[in-house]
């Protein structure tokens, strides 16, 4: 498979997996109620018997625009040959909050609002830019032209947990039309390849991943409560994820994560070419800023780092079996966009 392929496939990879969960343009601050104080949740501080209550309490009517940066660097060895491809992606978000029920639940549409990446590997070095005109036969184009100023929804309860996810897949549907993927009979197996791993059901899970970041019960500085989740598609993986209040300050509350992740075998395909097993582990350190008003987390930093190899199994489209060991170090960061 040529670079430019790889390439494309990478960054609908890591453009999807990343999608939502930053901040609002402009923080909200808010002064600290006197223990058990009544209060109203969407101007203020929530908290429970002198503990902090961290749960999304978006605004109806509202937008929180973020740009997420993901920095990465993978290096791996195929037949002898040691390959280091480094890569920096940038994607631009708008989530405009359409509704909130009494419940809590929201409903946002979420909006791609500018695209940024460059890529450097032996093959050789490609960037793009959405703010400036791009050559249509650029490969990074064909990913994110079709996605620009579109988008999809999702509706997400208090607690992070995603209930519904829609329109992913009329994104992915456009950015297949713009590939091109010759011959016929290939093409229709990329294509449900992408579908099934990029799909509305793929971002649900995603989504629930990142978004699900929030304790049952109310907590104070020093807390850590606990969360382990399975990711079936993509990058198919177990998290088992720990955070710790580490702070309160500025109405803002300070939490680390730390991550363990490892690699699971994808599911079988009837059809196409099999997918890759990663048999892959390491873990994941973060540290994030959370508005106590709004839930919103107002920035982010994630260092993440796996070791491990990749096997790719004989097929009508392998011919040779192979298995070579890989590294991916990446660090994404979020900050309210400008």
């Amino acid at each position: 498979m040529k670079f430019n392929k790889i390439a494309i496939l990478l960054a609908l990879a890591i453009i999807i997996s990343c999608s939502p969960k930053d901040q609002p343009k402009t923080a909200r601050e808010t002064p600290k109620p006197q223990t058990g104080q009544s209060v109203n949740p969407q101007n203020s501080i929530s908290m429970v018997g002198g503990k902090y209550v961290l749960k999304l309490n978006l605004q109806k009517g509202k937008s929180y625009p973020l740009k997420m940066i993901t920095d990465q660097k993978v290096t791996q060895t195929i037949m002898n040959q040691k390959q280091t491809t480094k890569e920096r992606i940038g994607v631009t978000y708008s989530y405009d909050v359409e509704n909130v029920e009494p419940s809590g639940l929201t409903s946002i549409k979420v909006t791609y609002k500018a695209f940024l990446q460059e890529a450097e590997s032996p093959q050789g070095k490609m960037s793009y830019n959405s703010a400036n005109p791009a050559d249509k036969d650029n490969p990074f184009s064909k990913v994110y032209a079709p996605l620009l100023n579109k988008g999809f929804n999702m509706k997400i309860t208090p607690s992070g947990k995603v209930q519904q996810i829609s329109g992913v897949d009329a994104l992915l549907k456009g950015i297949i039309s713009n590939m091109d993927i010759p011959p016929q009979a290939y093409k229709k197996s990329i294509e449900k390849m992408i579908s099934d791993q990029f799909g509305d059901n793929s971002i649900r899970e995603m989504m629930e991943n990142l978004m699900a970041i929030y304790p049952e019960n109310p907590v104070s500085a020093g807390d850590s409560w606990s969360r382990k989740f399975t990711l079936t598609r993509g990058f198919p993986a177990s998290f088992e994820s720990i955070w710790t209040l580490k702070e309160v300050k500025d109405g803002k509350a300070v939490v680390q994560l730390n991550t363990k992740v490892k690699g699971l075998n994808p599911p079988i395909q009837k059809a196409g070419p099999p997918m890759p097993k990663y048999k892959i582990s390491g873990e994941q350190i973060g540290t994030y800023q959370i508005d106590l008003a709004s839930g919103w987390v107002t920035k982010s930093v994630m260092n993440q780092k796996l070791t491990g190899k990749i096997e790719i199994e004989k097929s009508e489209q392998v011919q040779k079996a192979m298995s070579f060991p890989v590294s991916i170090e990446s660090t994404i960061t979020t900050e309210a966009s400008k």
